[in-house]
């Protein structure tokens, strides 16, 4: 998805959370764990296109799901769905939508 000269030379280098086993690969599912972990309060939601081929909404499923959370954290996300790709917020509906999601989402994690 990146232009060839960006992708090789990013820097992919990353410093994982001490609590884990560093990857090969660019990830940042240890740095949420951690997050969460560390912030029991944080709240996390994602918005997913329906027809989203760069990122699809199953990827964001699946790896929401297995991130060996404590159970009394799991509730800590949010994910929400828009018949719409990558780009939701083009689509009139899904931006109305998603503004609506978006400001429920942060009334709701703000409260004490």
């Amino acid at each position: 998805m990146l232009n060839e000269q960006v992708d090789a030379s990013w820097n992919w280098d990353h410093q994982v959370p001490e609590t884990f086993a560093p990857r090969g690969e660019p990830n940042a599912e240890a740095d949420l764990v951690d997050a969460l972990v560390t912030n029991t309060h944080l709240q996390v939601e994602a918005e997913n296109g329906l027809f989203d081929l760069g990122t699809p909404f199953s990827a964001t499923e699946y790896t929401m799901d297995h991130l060996n959370l404590p159970a009394n954290l799991r509730s800590n996300i949010h994910l929400q769905y828009y018949d719409a790709g990558h780009m939701m917020y083009l689509n009139e509906d899904a931006l109305t939508k998603l503004k609506g999601n978006i400001a429920a989402f942060i009334a709701n994690a703000s409260k004490p």
